[in-house]
């Protein structure tokens, strides 16, 4: 039997091409199976790191006084928790009435704005030498609010040039989760499981207090000892007739 060749070019072509597409697609199935592999072994990393629980921290003597005056704050550890917890911060105002600031001392996480309305008839000279927040606002009344950008973590006194009576503090912290004690506790939602450093923070401390924290779905209550005694610490009564002690 004599063996005849094909007389076809556009035929041989066609049948060459379909083989090199079918040996492609071979040769691509062990990188199929290894990308599948990999998300495979990195979905129960994800589940596990946006776990979120009900926190609750104690802070003990909760007999002292002051105590409802701390400040407690979950700052996150690893760069995947400031990730996740990477939200918009919610923008304060602070304001200047009776020749006081009203709140006398403000959390906020970083990134906020906080606005200075000035109620008062008469003009305010803000201003912070704070390493975290040093700014100026030179004297302005009525409308005029003058506005900063919370940039750094770290305490931020505030005074007034023309009324050297006056003080406040801001607080800034880089984590959504913050408050002030009540009883000497403090409750956190939807904390992601993971590793903080818990700060607690009061304006007799010239500095934050801190303390590692591991936040898991087994350990929900966590119980800490204030090391500091606290003192009083309040803005003097203003000489223009309003005692405001208690601000």
């Amino acid at each position: 039997m004599q063996l005849v060749r094909s007389t076809n070019p556009n035929k041989d072509t066609h049948t060459r091409r379909r083989t090199v597409e079918e040996q492609t697609v071979v040769s691509q199935i062990p990188l199929l199976k290894t990308a599948i592999l990999l998300l495979c072994l990195w979905c129960p990393t994800v589940v596990a790191e946006t776990a979120r629980v009900h926190l609750h921290v104690e802070v003990t003597p909760s007999s002292s006084k002051l105590i409802d005056e701390v400040t407690v704050a979950l700052l996150p550890k690893t760069s995947e928790l400031r990730s996740l917890l990477n939200q918009a911060p919610i923008d304060v105002a602070i304001t200047q009435k009776d020749a006081q600031f009203q709140p006398f001392v403000t959390l906020v996480q970083r990134g906020a704005s906080v606005d200075f309305p000035n109620l008062d008839a008469f003009a305010h000279h803000v201003y912070s030498f704070s390493k975290a927040m040093a700014f100026e606002l030179p004297l302005y009344s009525g409308d005029d609010v003058q506005r900063v950008t919370a940039t750094n973590p770290g305490v931020v006194p505030l005074g007034c040039n023309i009324h050297d009576w006056m003080l406040g503090y801001i607080l800034v912290v880089d984590s959504p989760f913050f408050g002030s004690l009540e009883n000497g506790r403090a409750q956190f939602p939807k904390v992601p499981v993971g590793n903080y450093s818990v700060a607690l923070w009061h304006p007799s401390m010239k500095k934050p207090w801190q303390q590692d924290l591991a936040v898991s779905k087994q350990q929900i209550e966590h119980q800490l000892q204030l090391p500091n005694k606290l003192r009083r610490v309040r803005p003097r009564p203003s000489p223009l007739g309003h005692d405001l002690e208690d601000y």
